[in-house]
């Protein structure tokens, strides 16, 4: 979910988190999906954008798809 999405691309999270010294991760099993994210409060605003819009626009790109496969 952190690889991209139709507004921001993978560099641009990274980029966006580690500007704010927060951290953002997705992790999925055969019956759960679970997203979160931790930062200071003071960023609470952004982090939640971006964290609403990893979980509702992924892109999933194929190259990534592809690397998780190998």
């Amino acid at each position: 979910l952190t690889k991209g999405t139709v507004t921001r691309s993978e560099a641009v999270i990274a980029d966006t988190i580690d500007g704010l010294g927060a951290s953002i991760g997705a992790s999925s099993g055969e019956d759960y999906l679970s997203i979160s994210a931790g930062g200071l409060s003071t960023f609470t605003d952004t982090i939640m954008d971006l964290l609403a819009d990893v979980t509702l626009r992924p892109t999933f790109p194929e190259v990534e798809l592809a690397r998780t496969r190998t």
